[in-house]
């Protein structure tokens, strides 16, 4: 994972800022340019969930809808800087927040490259949990969009929405990319995966003797973490792999997995503990593409 000694929001927003300001970003307007009004799109689109309006060159919120009625705070203290856990009151989980920021610099990165994005269409959303003002977390997943553009390489403002969750959600932390077209979703998923890999030091988990990223590997970690029922015996016939072959690739991405990422899983056995590894690192669920999917 790269290094990162940042200490509060005011310079994270730099160092974001820098990079968007620097990168090939395309931003495209939609044909249909209504809503674009916060309060007109409050009106049409809020139902029970909460709101934010991120002015993007200033790194502050500048509108707020229901943040006091499902969260308790004021719209003074529900800051950007506090949703990063950089600014007092800290927001989230204090287990989430390693990974939502990895997700973020990774967005980041992807906001900067040559894709192009459409402005109120495309959608970024991670679940995590939130601190309620009275001091319980609620699990909730935030999906943000391009809100307004001042050209198509100019970012003016991001929307975020809150949606609370029921309880068992955003035990992990879970970042997802929604485009308009079905196949650019896939391909923008992929690629987020493939980066978050890199980030944490695992570009060649799924490596083979003749590929840096083998299919049939991922083929294999997510067999066995979707399906405790499956046997190696069977996914090797589906994979056209002997059973002892299945065994040693999972073996060797488990130990890979394990060695770099160890955490407290004393109670768990197995699969079970590679499982909650790769929930814990964004590794589970993959995306369709990386296994073959079409579901």
């Amino acid at each position: 994972m790269p290094e990162d000694h940042i200490q509060s929001y005011e310079e994270l927003h730099r160092k974001y800022i820098l990079e968007l300001k620097n990168g090939d970003g395309i931003y495209c307007l939609p044909k249909d340019k209504i809503l674009a009004n916060f309060k007109e799109w409050i009106k049409h689109q809020a139902g029970n969930d909460a709101y934010v309006l991120l002015d993007i060159p200033h790194g502050k919120y500048i509108e707020w809808y229901g943040i006091s009625e499902k969260f308790g705070y004021t719209n003074e203290q529900f800051t950007a800087g506090a949703i990063t856990n950089l600014a007092e009151p800290k927001l989230i989980y204090p287990e989430h927040i390693v990974h939502k920021k990895r997700y973020s610099d990774i967005l980041i990165k992807l906001l900067s490259s040559d894709i192009k994005f459409n402005v109120r269409t495309d959608s970024y959303s991670v679940e995590f949990k939130i601190k309620h003002e009275k001091g319980h977390f609620l699990p909730v997943r935030r999906t943000s969009i391009i809100f307004q553009i001042a050209s198509e390489k100019e970012l003016l403002t991001r929307l975020d929405r809150y949606e609370i969750l029921s309880k068992h959600h955003a035990d992990y932390v879970y970042p997802e990319i929604k485009m308009g077209e079905q196949g650019k979703s896939d391909e923008l998923n992929e690629m987020f995966y493939k980066k978050n890999l890199e980030y944490l030091g695992l570009k060649r988990l799924f490596a083979s003797k003749n590929e840096i990223f083998s299919p049939k590997h991922v083929q294999i970690f997510y067999k066995k973490l979707q399906s405790s029922n499956l046997t190696n015996k069977q996914i090797g016939f589906e994979l056209g792999l002997s059973e002892e072959k299945v065994e040693r690739i999972f073996f060797e991405i488990s130990r890979k997995l394990r060695d770099n990422y160890q955490q407290d899983t004393e109670t768990m056995q197995g699969v079970q503990v590679i499982k909650a590894l790769a929930r814990t690192y964004g590794l589970f669920p993959i995306p369709k593409r990386l296994i073959g999917s079409t579901d």
